[in-house]
C-alpha cells in the first residue's frame, strides 16, 4: 500500500500540445499516473465528495493501448467516464496531461 495523490485537474497549460511537449510540464516532484489510477481517483472522488472531476476535459495518462496509442480519461459526468486513446504526436485543445505526486 501507499499514498496516491493525483491532481484534481489537468496540468495547467497542457492542452493543445503533443505528448513530448506535455512531459516537460511535469515537475520532478510529479509523475504521470496510469489510466487505472486516474479513473479510480475521479470515480472515488465523486462517490465520496459528490463532485465530478474532469467534467469538460480529458487527461492523458502513462498508459498505452495494445496499438501503442496513449490512453486518456475524462469528460466525467452523469453519463459516465470516458476512457479512450489519442496518438502522442497529435494536439487537441480538450486533452491535457494528468499528474500525481511522487512519494
Amino acid at each position: 500500500g501507499g499514498w496516491l495523490a493525483v491532481r484534481k485537474d489537468i496540468v495547467p497549460n497542457s492542452t493543445s500540445k503533443k505528448w513530448k511537449e506535455q512531459l516537460p510540464l511535469i515537475t520532478e516532484a510529479e509523475r504521470v499516473p496510469n489510466a487505472a489510477e486516474v479513473s479510480w481517483v475521479v470515480t472515488t472522488y465523486k462517490k465520496v465528495r459528490g463532485i465530478y472531476l474532469l467534467p469538460n476535459i480529458y487527461a492523458r495518462t502513462s498508459s498505452l493501448d495494445s496499438d501503442g496509442c496513449r490512453v486518456f480519461v475524462g469528460s466525467f459526468d452523469s453519463h459516465g467516464l470516458i476512457v479512450n486513446c489519442f496518438w502522442d504526436n497529435l494536439r487537441r485543445g480538450s486533452i491535457g496531461v494528468a499528474s500525481a505526486r511522487k512519494f
